[in-house]
């Protein structure tokens, strides 16, 4: 009775450490980013997407208001935000209900990632998970460019959002 009971959990094990490994695979691939300078932002943001749902198997909803290029710094904030945001979409909303949006309004661009929540995670939703490195970080990246980010969870959606104005002093020194 040991050995079946030592077997399994064995398993449990060899099954934990093969994710472990997918995942970091899957984030070292994320590193590195594809040439995106001068490419318009709804085309960076396409790109992201679509590498997103190759990757998970899953659909991403897009509304892509603004198609012009913008200062390379805020290029990367948003390739960067786009797949934090969907990859923890996927990680804790099962991937249900991803939506990314972008719009530019008096020269700031604001993209929102969002997701539905799955049941599961409904119940065990905690006010604590959004202290995660990923999201601290995409609210360092963003904010030491002038621009504000800010994390929602509902009840049954949780939504990143992030801000930057694109004539910011910053891109023009």
């Amino acid at each position: 009775m040991g050995g079946k009971r030592r077997e399994r959990e064995l398993a449990v094990v060899d099954q934990a450490l093969s994710e472990a490994i997918r995942e970091i695979r899957n984030l070292c691939n994320g590193l590195s980013l594809p040439d995106i300078d001068g490419v318009p932002i709804d085309k960076t943001i396409e790109r992201v997407v679509r590498a997103h749902e190759m990757r998970t198997g899953t659909k991403v909803t897009l509304d892509l208001g603004v198609s012009e290029p913008v200062p390379h710094p805020v290029a990367i904030s948003a390739y960067r935000f786009v797949q934090e945001g969907l990859n923890n979409a996927y990680r804790h909303g099962g991937g249900i209900g991803q939506t990314v949006d972008a719009a530019l309004e008096r020269r700031q661009l604001i993209i929102r990632v969002g997701n539905d929540l799955a049941p599961s995670e409904v119940v065990k939703a905690r006010p604590d998970a959004v202290r995660g490195l990923g999201l601290a970080g995409l609210r360092e990246r963003i904010e030491s460019l002038g621009g504000t980010f800010r994390f929602d969870k509902g009840a049954e959606r949780a939504e990143m959002t992030m801000a930057l104005q694109l004539d910011a002093e910053v891109f023009h020194a």
